[in-house]
């Protein structure tokens, strides 16, 4: 199906020096090509959102920059009748020590994301997305609500000429949203509730 919409091929900036949208950006692209280089407190909201499934589970870890705040999250769903559900959440105010990469995390050349301590206690989160040669590792920790140590190891593979879609949506010159979906990208790994 043909689209009207500008295809971007190359690498170019999401806002122009003065932090408005950059009419460049505008538009669509088969692989992650923007630079958020976001400017001004308060207006940007920023996030990364993983979700991985199984035939079993369901694991979704986010890192998010809301200026004001950061939101850490891990989620659990087990399929099945009795199976578990619940999210592991830690708040940051103003988001200290979260800090988010000008391109997708986890995207090759990218800037690692480490978020939480290394061994979370009380209602902290632990997550990591880190680009590899073989993909992008993600790792998370938490206690559970019931106080039971997880853990979850993931590589997600970046086959090659494996294609996403990132858009640019403008509503004004000063108001607009980028996305980056990549799907149906395979993945390996584990995650462990331990028991003590």
């Amino acid at each position: 199906m043909p689209t009207h919409e500008h295809e971007i091929t190359e690498p170019v900036g999401l806002c122009l020096p003065d932090g408005s949208l950059n009419p460049a950006a505008v538009g669509w692209s088969r692989k992650p090509l923007h630079r958020a280089n976001l400017r001004g407190w308060g207006r940007t909201k920023r996030w990364e959102y993983w979700c991985v499934t199984t035939p079993t589970h369901l694991v979704a870890l986010t890192v998010s920059d809301l200026d004001f705040l950061a939101l850490n999250t891990v989620y659990v769903l087990e399929y099945g009748p009795g199976g578990r559900e619940f999210e592991c959440s830690s708040i940051v105010p103003a988001g200290l020590g979260v800090h988010l990469p000008d391109t997708v995390a986890g995207a090759p050349g990218s800037e690692d994301v480490a978020v939480g301590p290394a061994r979370p206690t009380g209602g902290k989160v632990r997550v990591e997305i880190r680009d590899e040669n073989a993909g992008t590792r993600l790792r998370a920790r938490c206690p559970t609500p019931d106080r039971l140590p997880l853990e979850a190891g993931i590589l997600v593979a970046r086959p090659e000429r494996h294609e996403s879609l990132s858009v640019v949506a403008p509503w004004s010159q000063q108001r607009f949203q980028y996305t980056s979906k990549h799907t149906a990208l395979p993945a390996a790994g584990r995650f462990r509730i331990s028991s003590s």
